[in-house]
């Protein structure tokens, strides 16, 4: 069996959404075949199997990526994602990676944004970007 997929990276998040990405786990010799990804809300008890990703799917640096539609605004979920192969599902992560989807007030094209890193960062309005 495939081994548990350790790492999400949360790749961007809207109020109704968010996508994660990752990078293919050790199969152990045996040829992963798809990646199922698991999501439950703060205070549901189950992961609900929200999406199937075949491997050729990869992108161009060899990670993987799944966007969850159709979320509450400004909401807690816990999400993971396991691989399979001929042997069956992978190991599952112990706990899920917190994601909080964005209020809808949040969203919107006139929010302060940061371009750059360090000390070449400047501060801006949203409006900005779009000009």
């Amino acid at each position: 069996m495939p081994d548990e997929i350790k790492a999400l990276t949360l790749l961007h998040c809207t109020p109704d959404s968010f996508a994660v990405g990752w990078d293919p786990p050790c199969s152990n010799n045996v040829p992963t075949t798809h990646f199922s990804v698991y999501l439950r809300r703060q205070g549901d008890e189950e992961y609900l199997d929200v999406g199937d990703l075949p491997v050729t799917a990869v992108d161009e640096d060899g990670s993987f990526a799944y966007e969850i539609t159709h979320l509450a605004p400004d909401s807690c979920y816990y999400v993971m994602v396991t691989a399979f192969n001929e042997l069956g599902e992978g190991y599952r992560p112990k706990y899920g990676q917190l994601v909080l989807t964005m209020k809808e007030t949040m969203y919107n094209p006139g929010s302060l944004y940061v371009w750059g890193n360090n000390e070449s960062s400047e501060l801006g309005i949203g409006e900005e970007i779009m000009a």
